[in-house]
């Protein structure tokens, strides 16, 4: 039987149409509810069910995985849900390659809003994206602090010299936060992470990687306009899981922090004072 096609629904802003695609577990109805009040009914129907990898037995998660490149990473394999989190996104990619969508937004079901105005601060961002060629690959993450970042503003010379106010280039060298649950992504970028990663190489939401195998040209964040819903405990990983995912994320913060203190003054502020200059033409 012939597998029926997603017929997503769009969010439209600024003349701008844009499909939304949410990963959920088919039982999590209730999480399902809360988002209609953040997105309209249509909406809240582009749904990619989740990949629920919790009862896989270990043979099964290893075959996903190229497990050479996830030991030297990590030093471990991954855990369950960290598997059914990967082949979810995944998932939303071939769908996005297939069916040829320019731009996609991608969330977890457990994100929700503080600022009552972020359709009008997404359009902005839309339109500062299109200043930026659409053949380039481009992902850009709507859930990373800007105030805490090393960032380089970006100029745009089209016919005028002209600075994007609500986007900035981050250097994925020197930051690696791990988050996934809001970002734009567009056809190029997800035909590249694709091709690269024929089996998973790394969590869902490590950009660092993705960015040292080339499959985005820009790294973006904007303003910070989703959150994760600390309310809602995790279905695709189970208790323990979170407790080692947590522990880890808490020795890698103390490292991050540790080295930061090494850096020279100098160096923190040429980052976040220095331009990068990109000239049309060559976009």
């Amino acid at each position: 039987m012939k597998k029926k096609k997603l017929e997503q629904n769009y969010l439209v802003i600024n003349d701008t149409k844009l499909p939304i695609f949410i990963i959920s577990l088919k039982q999590d109805k209730s999480r399902r509810k809360k988002l209609l009040k953040l997105f309209s009914k249509k909406i809240v129907k582009n749904y990619f069910n989740a990949v629920d990898t919790r009862n896989f037995k270990r043979a099964k998660l290893d075959s996903y995985c190229n497990l050479e490149s996830i030991k030297k990473i990590y030093k471990r394999k991954l855990y369950p849900g960290e598997v059914g989190i990967a082949l979810s996104h995944k998932k939303i990619y071939r769908h996005i390659v297939k069916y040829k969508i320019q731009n996609a937004l991608i969330f977890e079901d457990d994100i929700f809003v503080k600022d009552i105005k972020w359709k009008r601060e997404l359009g902005k961002i839309l339109k500062e994206i299109k200043n930026l060629d659409k053949n380039k690959s481009i992902l850009c993450n709507l859930g990373i602090s800007d105030m805490v970042l090393r960032k380089r503003k970006i100029f745009i010379f089209k016919f005028l010299p002209k600075i994007l106010n609500k986007l900035w280039l981050l250097d994925l060298k020197k930051n690696n936060l791990k988050l996934a649950h809001s970002y734009l992504i567009n056809q190029t970028a997800a035909k590249n992470i694709l091709s690269k990663n024929k089996k998973i190489n790394c969590v869902a939401d490590d950009w660092r990687f993705f960015n040292q195998q080339k499959c985005f040209e820009y790294f973006l964040i904007s303003k910070k306009l989703f959150f994760q819903n600390k309310k809602f405990t995790s279905r695709i990983q189970n208790n323990n899981e979170k407790k080692k995912i947590a522990k880890n994320s808490q020795f890698i913060l103390f490292q991050l922090i540790n080295e930061s203190y090494l850096k020279p003054i100098i160096h923190f502020s040429y980052q976040w004072l220095k331009p990068k200059i990109i000239l049309k033409k060559n976009i």
